[in-house]
């Protein structure tokens, strides 16, 4: 168990959840009112600075914004340390808008005497909020270590799978670097050395708190520049990989566009290009703008035929590596693949291949297909029979076959040689099998009668 979070100082620990729709927001201070908590940090304990500093920011919060509601809960406040109560915190001030005389006057009403119970204050905070669907957030103000042998930083993570809260903000005062450094398990860090210096800090992290998140996706190019776009994307949650949200990127006077999402959890955001990219485990800070780069480096592949046969096509587009379908493109389209190696077979009769196919990222390539002719075959009985392609020094590829032709149909075959290997239905002698060579010319028709 993590036991010592900060052995000097003090810390703040923003915790939020629920979702950024809903317009009112809600703060819970959870402070330490354990029996270190009574050491003096100049004229005033840290205890009393402490609520006289929450109650100078509620007030001036609740000025600006009267859509803020906050709440208040002590913890290592009711019962005196040789108790040994891991189990001591209590809603002091429920959610609502409280005065600044109201929040002081529990300077007066309890003295810091107790233990230190991080972890199960933080988990009973939790039942404080009456939904989940709005901007809420916990603000935990501490001197030293969990004493209960809790953990804080396995609650803080059981609480990101919830989706309950997102990675918290942490504020030492005066910590050592040594200390400060174990504290990136329970969140951001944020350092105050002075008295005013912790006041402003504070301040900044409310007001953060208070902020919108923002969220700018850039898809960078083989240069590195944020120029790909009109792709979709998908942030699915980190732990649950369930989708969260879908997007198509756009951008707006040359830059990516905002988007407001969530800081709850992490993310796993995939984006749709062909084949996908993706970026696993994003955190967001919450209130800021942040900035997510995945590299999408595309090239451009154009498939077209100039036939009115043309919509009778697909073409498939193979992982060179791995032999995976990665799409089916349509005939007379232009689709942008990640710059790579590919396999691409195009299923006219016969199908048209081109192996390690090599895509560069920002360059525009174009396969033409020629027009097929089309064959009209006329068999004067039934036959069993079969195309086959006919090329200097290659074997014969099967095209097409039938086990029963019986009357006339039309095929379309790519232009060049062929060979009809046919045998009458109702002869079982394999001697009995006929051949007729025959050319298919570029988008014409010929009759071919046996």
């Amino acid at each position: 168990m993590l036991r010592r979070l900060l052995n000097v100082g003090v810390l703040f620990l923003v915790v939020g959840f629920g979702s950024v729709s809903a317009q009112t927001k809600r703060i819970l201070f959870l402070v330490d009112a354990s029996g270190s908590m009574a050491e003096k940090w100049g004229s005033k304990s840290k205890y009393e600075i402490a609520i006289s500093t929450l109650a100078e920011i509620m007030d001036s919060i609740l000025q600006e914004n009267p859509d803020v509601e906050f709440a208040l809960r002590l913890y290592g406040h009711q019962s005196p340390k040789p108790e040994h109560n891991c189990e001591d915190t209590r809603l002091e001030l429920p959610f609502g808008k409280h005065s600044k005389e109201k929040v002081l006057s529990l300077v007066e009403k309890y003295t810091p005497q107790g233990w230190t119970p991080i972890a199960y204050a933080l988990l009973q905070a939790m039942n404080d909020f009456p939904d989940y669907e709005s901007p809420n957030s916990i603000i935990l103000i501490t001197d030293g270590e969990e004493t209960c042998e809790g953990d804080p930083c396995a609650v803080v993570l059981e609480l990101q799978k919830r989706r309950i809260s997102f990675k918290p903000f942490v504020i030492g005062m005066g910590v050592p670097e040594n200390i400060a450094k174990k504290l990136k398990c329970i969140g951001y860090y944020r350092q105050a050395n002075s008295r005013s210096d912790f006041e402003t800090v504070v301040s900044s992290t409310v007001k953060q708190v208070l902020n919108r998140t923002t969220v700018q996706v850039n898809l960078l190019n083989a240069a590195g520049e944020p120029v790909e776009t009109d792709v979709a994307i998908t942030f699915l949650d980190a732990f649950t990989h369930e989708p969260m949200y879908h997007f198509v990127h756009t951008m707006i006077q040359g830059l990516p566009d905002t988007l407001e999402i969530d800081p709850t959890g992490k993310y796993d955001v995939i984006v749709h290009t062909i084949p996908p990219r993706r970026e696993d485990n994003v955190e967001l800070v919450p209130g800021r703008h942040n900035v997510i780069a995945i590299k999408t480096p595309q090239g451009s592949l154009t498939i077209s035929m100039k036939s009115s046969l043309a919509g009778q096509y697909r073409c498939i587009i193979r992982d060179k590596d791995h032999r995976k379908t990665l799409f089916i493109q349509e005939m007379n389209s232009t689709v942008k693949y990640i710059a790579g190696v590919y396999d691409i077979e195009i299923l006219t009769l016969p199908p048209l291949r081109y192996d390690n196919y090599d895509i560069k990222a920002g360059a525009s390539h174009t396969i033409e297909v020629p027009p097929p002719g089309i064959v009209e075959l006329m068999p004067k009985r039934p036959y069993i029979a079969a195309i086959f392609t006919v090329k200097d020094g290659e074997p014969y590829e099967k095209v097409i076959e039938w086990e029963s032709l019986t009357k006339d149909v039309s095929v379309a075959l790519l232009p060049g040689k062929y060979i009809l290997v046919y045998r009458p239905l109702t002869t079982y002698a394999a001697d009995q099998t006929l051949t007729k060579t025959f050319a298919v010319p570029k988008g014409q028709k010929i009759s071919v009668t046996f």
